[in-house]
């Protein structure tokens, strides 16, 4: 099975507003949500980029079992407020979770653009998506703010990856899951009222035929 490694910016411009949260909020929400439909025979990995980069388990690859789930969720609440530095690194995050010879793909949460605004940042583009190519890693880029520009379609497009362009924040899955909770107790309600309504009808047939001495009804 492939590591699937989680990216998440951890600059400043990812803690900007994005509807009713923050792209670093959003992030999170998609990787919680991710890890939930993965198998405990699937191995995965997170980390923070940034200045001061963070990783779960070290940067180590782990089953996705229900406790190394629940850590991992422990870790990704702690990261809700932490700070991180404004340069990027992705290239020195890509490396920390590229141990070991397993299979990968890495999916890249960051805000709309990545920056490309000097010669530096170039070069760490360009290191970053050889670093991937020589080592077979599809990027899958998901800007949060959910815009793309040429840079995400360019390192998705060189490394066989792709550009994820829904949002869905854990808020916006617990809003439909209720709205379908209202409509299943709405149909419960009608069930039962029908059913209460045969109920009635059933009653006062047998006491209508206990007071004839038809039947008896205690």
């Amino acid at each position: 099975q492939p590591v699937v490694g989680f990216l998440i910016d951890g600059t400043s411009s990812i803690d900007s507003r994005v509807e009713d949260t923050t792209y670093r909020e959003a992030g999170i929400d998609q990787i919680e949500l991710t890890l939930e439909f993965m198998k405990p025979d699937q191995k995965f990995s997170v980390g923070f980029f940034g200045t001061t980069p963070h990783y779960f388990n070290g940067g180590q690859a782990m089953n996705a079992t229900p406790e190394n789930i629940a850590k991992a969720n422990e870790f990704l609440e702690s990261m809700r407020t932490a700070k991180f530095g404004d340069d990027e690194f992705i290239y020195n995050a890509m490396m920390a979770l590229n141990s070991g010879a397993a299979q990968k793909a890495f999916f890249i949460f960051t805000d709309e653009d990545i920056s490309l605004d000097g010669k530096d940042d170039q070069e760490e583009i360009k290191d970053e998506v050889a670093y991937a190519k020589q080592n077979k890693i599809p990027l899958y880029i998901k800007p949060l703010g959910g815009s793309k520009d040429a840079t995400i379609e360019m390192m998705a497009k060189e490394t066989n990856g792709g550009v994820l362009d829904k949002t869905i924040t854990a808020k916006k899955v617990l809003d439909q899951l209720k709205s379908e909770l209202r409509k299943i107790e709405a149909e419960l309600k009608i069930e039962i009222e029908k059913a209460k309504k045969k109920m009635a009808e059933r009653l006062e047939r047998l006491k209508q035929q206990a007071a004839t001495g038809k039947i008896h009804c205690p």
